[in-house]
């Protein structure tokens, strides 16, 4: 799947009723690197080298990346038009995964924009991605377009078409981030139901977690070595604490540190004062492999009866603060 090919490729763009825009900047997300190359008769060329096909967006001094095009190392040409600010691919020729791009994600958001029930939305997207992905099991775009849209598919499903690629794309490490993901969410998907369980604090005394006694608990994983996660100490856990109703919501960090003195050391950096706990056992605790947990930060609420109702923060606040 990362595998580098051997020849480059040639972007050349063509921008339909735009004669002002001046540069052009091709932005290849996989490895967040730009490329600005001039515009002239609305026609723009990019000439570079990809070590694995992805997604590329295209943007201008007038208009902001779009949708952008499937990018591989071959010839492609495609043409944009600026939509409400944006740039976007109207018609590509070129690899056949590239002309499948622009005709699925259109299709996609075709669906999301229809006047069809959200479950009546995502069963499309489900028949689409599921069709393609069986046609197609050796193409890496099928691994793409099955990845992005694991949370609309389901865990389950998502598991079943990832069967159906190719060996070698299993094998890859992008699918076996993917199947940790999935275990992941299967592990904590709303409504679950928790198992009740216990860690040590800081003084390494056993406590218990679930149940809390309260009619909300809010899970907070993270480390101390992890980046983001310290970010939403400071900024947003600290303050979230301070205006909590202690009586109806328990909110508990829960650290996958192996290191008690880092662990400890942040603690008292970002100002924690709720409870923290950990068994300093990192992935291989048994809290981290009951929920599947492959990376930090991440939150999960339960209500009084272990039972999941959120597993993002920002969904977490919202129902604590409609209690």
């Amino acid at each position: 799947m990362s595998q580098a090919q051997n020849k480059g490729f040639v972007l050349i763009g063509r921008i339909v009723g735009d004669s002002s825009s001046q540069k052009a900047t091709l932005f290849q997300r996989d490895i967040f690197r730009a490329d600005t190359v001039p515009i002239s008769n609305s026609q723009f060329t990019f000439i570079g080298k990809v070590h694995h096909p992805y997604i590329a967006s295209v943007g201008t001094d007038k208009a902001s990346q779009g949708r952008g095009v499937w990018l591989s190392n071959d010839t492609i040409r495609a043409s944009f038009k600026i939509d409400q600010g944006y740039l976007q691919p109207i018609d590509v020729s070129g690899p056949p995964e590239t002309i499948d791009y622009l005709t699925n994600i259109n299709q996609i958001n075709a669906y999301n924009t229809s006047t069809l029930s959200r479950a009546q939305k995502n069963q499309q997207v489900a028949d689409l991605i599921s069709q393609y992905v069986t046609s197609h099991p050796a193409s890496s775009y099928s691994f793409f377009l099955l990845s992005m849209n694991s949370r609309t598919l389901g865990a389950s499903l998502s598991r079943d078409l990832l069967a159906k690629l190719s060996p070698a794309l299993q094998e890859s490490e992008d699918a076996q981030d993917l199947k940790k993901k999935l275990l992941n969410e299967e592990a904590t998907t709303l409504d679950k139901t928790l198992n009740g369980f216990s860690l040590p604090d800081t003084n390494g005394v056993l406590q218990r977690i679930l149940p809390s006694g309260k009619p909300y608990t809010l899970l907070a994983f993270w480390a101390s070595w992890c980046a983001p996660c310290r970010i939403h100490n400071r900024r947003d856990l600290v303050k979230l604490y301070q205006r909590l109703d202690h009586n109806q919501v328990e909110l508990i960090s829960i650290s996958l540190d192996d290191n008690r003195a880092a662990w400890v050391s942040a603690i008292a950096k970002d100002g924690l004062t709720w409870p923290q706990r950990s068994d300093l056992n990192y992935l291989s605790g048994p809290i981290a492999k009951q929920l599947a947990l492959y990376s930090v930060p991440q939150f999960i609420l339960v209500d009084g009866l272990n039972k999941v109702l959120a597993t993002n923060l920002d969904s977490a606040i919202q129902l604590i603060d409609k209690k």
